[in-house]
């Protein structure tokens, strides 16, 4: 335990937990200090991320900004299924920061294109009713999923588990983005 506080405390958990390969899902170990994987994930990017968008503001237009951050956050999508099929390891991919940043980059591309000032009041009735069906469509398969698949994980049965497993969740948050987009355009 000595070392996963001092792992906290420099907010490298999450590698601390990879490299001694630490099961996320094993709900009988004794680490009261694991849940901070995913503090120590958010301040890697707290801490990072600055930099690099500093650069690419000074370098690049906001329009391939956002273009690179999509491409990164597809290559994150892609290692984070890459390494699922290829090691079976789902505490690597639930703990790894390089596998975890798709969703942090998705953020950052819907507050490049989200003017909060500029924002439009009134919204066409066939823009509404087109996000009214894709959010029904959305939650019905969601809903189907929960209650038609089953997958075994150290022999228990995990319905949810699959949403994590085809990826459909980060797939799923590309829908705010399009939201956002079709209110401003």
């Amino acid at each position: 335990m000595k070392r996963d506080a001092i792992a906290a405390i420099f907010y490298v958990s999450n590698w601390w937990y990879i490299s001694q390969n630490v099961d996320y899902f094993n709900q009988f170990a004794i680490e009261p200090l694991k849940h901070l994987w995913s503090l120590a994930i958010e301040e890697q990017f707290y801490l990072l991320f600055p930099l690099v968008i500093t650069f690419l503001l000074h370098r690049f237009k906001p329009r391939n900004i956002i273009q690179t951050l999509f491409i990164v956050s597809l290559i994150s999508l892609g290692l984070m299924i890459v390494i699922h099929f290829i090691t079976g390891d789902n505490s690597r991919v639930y703990f790894g920061t390089d596998t975890r940043l798709q969703t942090l980059l998705l953020g950052c591309i819907l507050a490049f294109i989200w003017p909060p000032f500029a924002l439009k009041k009134d919204i066409s009735k066939k823009i509404v009713v087109s996000l009214d069906i894709i959010g029904i469509s959305g939650f019905a398969v969601l809903m189907t999923l929960f209650f038609i698949v089953e997958t075994k994980i150290n022999g228990y049965i995990m319905e949810d588990f699959t949403l994590y497993h085809l990826q459909l969740y980060s797939l799923l948050r590309l829908r705010y983005i399009l939201l956002v987009y079709l209110l401003n355009f």
